[in-house]
């Protein structure tokens, strides 16, 4: 009785040893193979003039709404006229980009850090409503910068 009392610890550890080595390489004998599943990306979005989308609202705001909302539109080649952002001014209150009449509000406010007067851009967005019967809103909007001040645009995006 005696030799078993002073060999249970021994006994004790070899079998949790044991427990631990057969869980831990019975998950490398499993060769489940996942089959293939294709990542879907959405379309790209539709290009479409700034012009023609302001000149829409602009004869009819609700025909124009119900053309374009929920829908995401490109707009290239754009010459910011205006910015609001944290970065130029620490106390701004509406976080955008304007453009003509057109009011452009980013999904990432951070995104409009670095985008000055000017600039040249390029900007995903969906069209939402009319503010004071002149500015248009856009937002949830992507901004790309193309040209400006030195600025060298990313080979894709």
């Amino acid at each position: 009785m005696r030799c078993l009392h002073s060999r249970l610890p021994l006994i004790f550890v070899i079998t949790i040893l044991l427990l631990a080595g057969s869980l831990a390489f019975s998950g490398c004998q499993q060769n489940i193979t996942l089959p293939y599943a294709p990542i879907s990306l959405s379309p790209p979005p539709v290009e479409l003039s700034l012009e023609k989308l302001y000149n829409d609202y602009m004869v009819d705001a609700e025909e124009a709404e119900a053309r374009y909302s929920g829908e995401r539109f490109l707009f290239k080649g754009l010459v910011v006229d205006d910015v609001e952002s944290y970065f130029l001014n620490s106390r701004a209150f509406d976080v955008s980009i304007m453009v003509d009449n057109v009011k452009f509000k980013p999904r990432y406010e951070h995104d409009l850090d670095n985008i000055f007067p000017g600039f040249v851009v390029d900007v995903t967005g969906v069209p939402q409503s009319l503010l004071l019967d002149r500015i248009l809103i856009v937002t949830d909007c992507l901004v790309f910068v193309v040209k400006g001040n030195g600025y060298q645009p990313p080979m894709a995006y």
